[in-house]
Protein backbone atom coordinates (compact mmCIF):
# COMPACT_ATOMS: atom_id res chain seq x y z
CA UNK A 1 0.00 0.00 0.00
CA UNK A 2 1.20 3.47 -0.82
CA UNK A 3 1.04 5.32 2.46
CA UNK A 4 0.57 8.56 0.53
CA UNK A 5 -2.78 7.21 -0.68
CA UNK A 6 -4.20 6.90 2.82
CA UNK A 7 -6.74 9.61 3.62
CA UNK A 8 -7.86 10.39 7.14
CA UNK A 9 -11.48 11.27 7.92
CA UNK A 10 -12.25 13.19 11.11
CA UNK A 11 -15.87 13.74 12.19
CA UNK A 12 -16.35 16.79 14.41
CA UNK A 13 -19.61 17.65 16.13
CA UNK A 14 -20.92 21.18 16.24
CA UNK A 15 -18.73 22.56 19.01
CA UNK A 16 -21.64 23.81 21.08
CA UNK A 17 -23.08 20.29 21.20
CA UNK A 18 -19.84 18.46 21.96
CA UNK A 19 -18.93 16.65 25.15
CA UNK A 20 -22.43 16.65 26.65
CA UNK A 21 -21.38 13.96 29.16
CA UNK A 22 -19.14 16.57 30.77
CA UNK A 23 -22.08 18.92 31.43
CA UNK A 24 -22.22 18.05 35.17
CA UNK A 25 -18.78 19.62 35.65
CA UNK A 26 -18.35 22.07 32.74
CA UNK A 27 -20.43 24.90 31.32
CA UNK A 28 -21.44 24.95 27.67
CA UNK A 29 -18.77 27.57 26.96
CA UNK A 30 -16.10 25.46 28.66
CA UNK A 31 -17.11 22.35 26.76
CA UNK A 32 -17.10 24.27 23.50
CA UNK A 33 -13.59 25.55 24.20
CA UNK A 34 -12.40 22.08 25.16
CA UNK A 35 -13.80 20.56 21.96
CA UNK A 36 -12.16 23.32 19.91
CA UNK A 37 -8.76 22.79 21.54
CA UNK A 38 -8.85 19.03 20.99
CA UNK A 39 -9.91 19.45 17.36
CA UNK A 40 -7.12 21.99 16.90
CA UNK A 41 -4.62 19.52 18.34
CA UNK A 42 -5.84 16.67 16.12
CA UNK A 43 -5.84 18.70 12.93
CA UNK A 44 -2.42 20.21 13.63
CA UNK A 45 -1.11 16.66 14.07
CA UNK A 46 -2.62 15.60 10.75
CA UNK A 47 -1.18 18.68 9.08
CA UNK A 48 2.26 17.61 10.22
CA UNK A 49 1.71 14.12 8.80
CA UNK A 50 0.63 15.69 5.53
CA UNK A 51 3.80 17.79 5.37
CA UNK A 52 5.86 14.65 5.96
CA UNK A 53 3.99 12.84 3.11
CA UNK A 54 2.83 10.12 5.50
CA UNK A 55 -0.80 10.62 4.46
CA UNK A 56 -2.36 11.74 1.21
CA UNK A 57 -4.67 14.20 2.94
CA UNK A 58 -7.36 14.55 5.56
CA UNK A 59 -11.02 15.40 5.41
CA UNK A 60 -13.13 16.87 8.20
CA UNK A 61 -16.90 16.40 8.14
CA UNK A 62 -18.87 18.79 10.33
CA UNK A 63 -21.66 21.37 10.39
CA UNK A 64 -19.69 23.94 12.39
CA UNK A 65 -18.32 26.99 10.51
CA UNK A 66 -15.58 27.39 13.13
CA UNK A 67 -14.43 23.85 12.36
CA UNK A 68 -14.48 24.72 8.67
CA UNK A 69 -12.09 27.61 9.26
CA UNK A 70 -9.88 25.44 11.46
CA UNK A 71 -9.71 22.74 8.78
CA UNK A 72 -8.61 25.24 6.16
CA UNK A 73 -6.02 26.66 8.55
CA UNK A 74 -4.33 23.26 8.60
CA UNK A 75 -4.72 22.59 4.85
CA UNK A 76 -7.37 19.94 5.24
CA UNK A 77 -10.49 19.38 3.15
CA UNK A 78 -13.81 20.33 4.73
CA UNK A 79 -17.08 18.60 3.89
CA UNK A 80 -20.34 20.07 5.16
CA UNK A 81 -22.25 17.38 7.01
CA UNK A 82 -25.72 16.80 5.68
CA UNK A 83 -28.02 17.97 8.45
CA UNK A 84 -29.91 15.10 9.99
CA UNK A 85 -32.29 15.33 12.93
CA UNK A 86 -31.42 11.91 14.27
CA UNK A 87 -29.81 10.33 17.30
CA UNK A 88 -26.20 11.57 17.70
CA UNK A 89 -24.75 8.11 17.09
CA UNK A 90 -26.81 7.63 13.94
CA UNK A 91 -25.81 11.10 12.80
CA UNK A 92 -22.13 10.27 13.36
CA UNK A 93 -22.29 7.09 11.31
CA UNK A 94 -24.27 8.82 8.55
CA UNK A 95 -21.69 11.63 8.43
CA UNK A 96 -18.87 9.11 8.15
CA UNK A 97 -20.66 7.27 5.36
CA UNK A 98 -21.15 10.56 3.52
CA UNK A 99 -17.51 11.54 4.01
CA UNK A 100 -16.10 8.13 3.05
CA UNK A 101 -18.09 8.00 -0.18
CA UNK A 102 -17.17 11.59 -1.08
CA UNK A 103 -13.50 11.14 -0.28
CA UNK A 104 -13.26 7.89 -2.24
CA UNK A 105 -15.06 9.37 -5.23
CA UNK A 106 -12.90 12.48 -5.33
CA UNK A 107 -9.45 11.29 -4.25
CA UNK A 108 -9.45 7.53 -4.91
CA UNK A 109 -7.49 6.60 -1.77
CA UNK A 110 -6.15 3.09 -1.32
CA UNK A 111 -7.29 3.15 2.31
CA UNK A 112 -9.27 5.28 4.74
CA UNK A 113 -8.40 5.95 8.35
CA UNK A 114 -11.24 7.10 10.60
CA UNK A 115 -9.97 9.16 13.52
CA UNK A 116 -11.88 10.88 16.32
CA UNK A 117 -11.02 14.43 17.29
CA UNK A 118 -11.10 14.05 21.10
CA UNK A 119 -7.66 12.48 21.59
CA UNK A 120 -5.71 15.01 23.66
CA UNK A 121 -2.53 12.91 23.89
CA UNK A 122 -2.34 12.10 20.17
CA UNK A 123 1.11 12.39 18.57
CA UNK A 124 2.03 12.18 14.93
CA UNK A 125 4.28 9.21 15.74
CA UNK A 126 1.24 7.28 16.96
CA UNK A 127 -0.49 7.55 13.61
CA UNK A 128 2.74 6.90 11.72
CA UNK A 129 3.19 3.65 13.68
CA UNK A 130 -0.46 2.76 13.14
CA UNK A 131 -0.13 3.23 9.38
CA UNK A 132 3.11 1.28 9.35
CA UNK A 133 1.11 -1.79 10.37
CA UNK A 134 -0.90 -1.51 7.17
CA UNK A 135 2.22 -1.65 5.01
CA UNK A 136 2.75 -5.30 5.91
CA UNK A 137 -0.08 -6.30 3.54
CA UNK A 138 -0.05 -3.69 0.77
CA UNK A 139 -2.24 -5.60 -1.68
CA UNK A 140 -4.61 -7.35 0.67
CA UNK A 141 -7.92 -6.33 2.19
CA UNK A 142 -7.40 -5.51 5.82
CA UNK A 143 -8.82 -3.70 8.80
CA UNK A 144 -6.89 -2.32 11.76
CA UNK A 145 -8.65 -1.24 14.95
CA UNK A 146 -7.27 0.82 17.81
CA UNK A 147 -9.69 0.59 20.77
CA UNK A 148 -10.21 3.07 23.55
CA UNK A 149 -8.48 2.39 26.85
CA UNK A 150 -11.65 0.90 28.32
CA UNK A 151 -11.72 -1.71 25.56
CA UNK A 152 -15.23 -0.84 24.45
CA UNK A 153 -15.03 1.97 21.89
CA UNK A 154 -13.09 2.41 18.65
CA UNK A 155 -10.86 5.48 18.41
CA UNK A 156 -9.06 4.70 15.16
CA UNK A 157 -10.10 2.44 12.29
CA UNK A 158 -8.28 1.71 9.03
CA UNK A 159 -10.14 0.19 6.09
CA UNK A 160 -8.37 -1.15 3.01
CA UNK A 161 -9.97 -0.87 0.53
CA UNK A 162 -12.15 2.10 1.54
CA UNK A 163 -15.40 0.25 0.71
CA UNK A 164 -14.50 -2.79 2.79
CA UNK A 165 -17.75 -2.35 4.76
CA UNK A 166 -19.70 -0.86 1.85
CA UNK A 167 -19.31 2.60 3.41
CA UNK A 168 -21.31 1.62 6.48
CA UNK A 169 -20.06 2.52 9.96
CA UNK A 170 -20.96 1.24 13.40
CA UNK A 171 -19.51 3.64 15.92
CA UNK A 172 -21.30 4.01 19.23
CA UNK A 173 -21.57 1.96 22.40
CA UNK A 174 -19.39 -1.19 22.32
CA UNK A 175 -18.23 -0.44 18.77
CA UNK A 176 -14.95 -2.29 19.35
CA UNK A 177 -16.83 -5.57 19.70
CA UNK A 178 -19.30 -4.69 16.97
CA UNK A 179 -16.57 -4.11 14.43
CA UNK A 180 -14.80 -7.37 15.23
CA UNK A 181 -18.03 -9.31 14.78
CA UNK A 182 -19.03 -7.45 11.63
CA UNK A 183 -15.67 -8.04 9.96
CA UNK A 184 -15.75 -11.74 10.72
CA UNK A 185 -19.35 -12.13 9.60
CA UNK A 186 -19.44 -9.91 6.51
CA UNK A 187 -15.89 -10.03 5.19
CA UNK A 188 -14.46 -13.22 6.68
CA UNK A 189 -11.62 -10.99 7.75
CA UNK A 190 -9.74 -11.11 11.02
CA UNK A 191 -9.07 -7.48 11.94
CA UNK A 192 -5.74 -6.48 13.42
CA UNK A 193 -6.08 -5.07 16.94
CA UNK A 194 -3.47 -2.39 17.53
CA UNK A 195 -3.87 -0.64 20.89
CA UNK A 196 -1.81 2.47 21.59
CA UNK A 197 -2.03 4.39 24.88
CA UNK A 198 -2.22 7.83 23.27
CA UNK A 199 -4.82 6.71 20.74
CA UNK A 200 -6.74 4.97 23.50
CA UNK A 201 -7.27 8.04 25.66
CA UNK A 202 -10.42 9.84 24.57
CA UNK A 203 -11.99 12.45 26.79
CA UNK A 204 -15.59 11.52 27.56
CA UNK A 205 -16.25 11.50 31.28
CA UNK A 206 -15.60 13.89 34.18
CA UNK A 207 -12.97 11.56 35.64
CA UNK A 208 -10.99 11.86 32.41
CA UNK A 209 -10.40 15.54 33.08
CA UNK A 210 -7.96 14.73 35.86
CA UNK A 211 -5.41 13.66 33.26
CA UNK A 212 -5.51 17.13 31.71
CA UNK A 213 -4.28 19.01 34.76
CA UNK A 214 -0.82 18.89 33.23
CA UNK A 215 0.47 19.69 29.70
CA UNK A 216 0.31 17.01 27.04
CA UNK A 217 3.12 14.47 27.45
CA UNK A 218 5.36 13.74 24.48
CA UNK A 219 4.25 16.70 22.43
CA UNK A 220 4.41 16.42 18.66
CA UNK A 221 7.94 17.35 17.68
CA UNK A 222 7.94 20.14 15.17
CA UNK A 223 4.16 20.27 15.30
CA UNK A 224 1.97 22.81 17.05
CA UNK A 225 0.18 21.29 20.03
CA UNK A 226 -2.36 23.01 22.23
CA UNK A 227 -2.40 22.12 25.91
CA UNK A 228 -5.83 22.07 27.45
Amino acid sequence: MEVQKVWVIVPVKTLGEAKSRLSPVMTTAQRRQLAFQMADHTLSTLSFLLKKDIIGGFLVVSRDPVVKDLTRKYNGVFLAEEKADTHPVSALNAALSQAARWCTGNFNPSALLILHSDLPFLRWEDLANFLHQAQNQPEQAQAIISPDRRGRGTNCLLLQPPDLLNFEFFFGENSFFKYQNIFKKNTDLQPVIYPLPNLGFDLDYPEDLAALTRPFPNQNQGCKSTAI
